[in-house]
């Protein structure tokens, strides 16, 4: 195996996800990948379904990648952590039908600030097994007058693949 190395390339390298198409991995029929580009670039679901959408300002959802070997074998964590604006119904709402849909696994378009958009909860390495489910989620009020309100939830997955680019329509 040779190394192909890696070129730093000028332009914006802001942090944070834009936005969140999430849906139940039992929706999904099929997912088309292009070897030659290493994408995928297109999720077919099933008839009358399509994916939730959720959108979040500055600072509200990360994507974090987390790669370790472990008997020679890579594993491959992914984490989706995003925070909804205060504690209300539809932060409360929203909390419950994620909590209840990860019980059978959610697959997620993930697209970052910088318009990259990535498959995550999907891998063609696991072919479709080990999607995302809740890990963990709290919510507060706050203490002080200045305190944000906030529910967070934090989605995880863990496979051998990183994720791959998504280039195309999903729906």
């Amino acid at each position: 195996m040779s190394l192909t190395g890696y070129m730093h390339l000028c332009g914006k390298r802001s942090g944070g996800v834009r936005s969140i198409r999430l849906t139940v991995r039992s929706d999904i029929v099929a997912i088309a990948y292009d070897e030659s580009r290493d994408a995928y670039t297109s999720i077919t679901l099933a008839s009358g379904e399509t994916p939730a959408i959720y959108t979040f300002g500055e600072e509200q959802a990360t994507y974090r990648e987390t790669i370790n070997l472990d008997n020679g074998v890579r594993i491959t964590t992914h984490t989706l952590a995003f925070s909804f604006d205060k504690m209300d119904a539809d932060a409360r709402k929203a909390l419950c039908e994620i909590a209840t849909a990860s019980l059978c696994g959610l697959v997620a378009v993930v697209t970052t600030e910088n318009n990259d958009t990535l498959l995550v909860g999907y891998s063609r390495e696991m072919a479709g097994e080990r999607p995302l489910r809740l890990a963990a989620s709290d919510a507060s009020t706050g203490a002080k007058q200045t305190d944000p309100g906030t529910v967070n939830l934090a989605l995880e997955s863990c496979d051998t693949a990183p994720a791959r680019t998504f280039t195309g329509n999903f729906g």
